[in-house]
């Protein structure tokens, strides 16, 4: 009888851990999906300007 209650306890933890695993998956794609979509809407310009600020071009001689 022991062993049972213990296999239960040890499948709803596993249960409760997987539950929580896929929340926080779920919140994670939403945000992806997110940022995603805001870089997505972005003027090619801006997206310029932010490539070329983080590399800089070679220095004119």
């Amino acid at each position: 009888m022991v062993e049972n209650g213990s296999t239960f306890l040890l499948w709803s933890f596993l249960a409760v851990l997987l539950y929580f695993t896929y929340l926080k998956f779920c919140v994670g794609l939403q945000q992806y999906a997110k940022r995603n979509l805001l870089m997505r809407q972005l003027p090619v310009v801006s997206l310029y300007e932010m490539s070329s600020k983080t590399h800089h071009p070679p220095a004119e001689s």
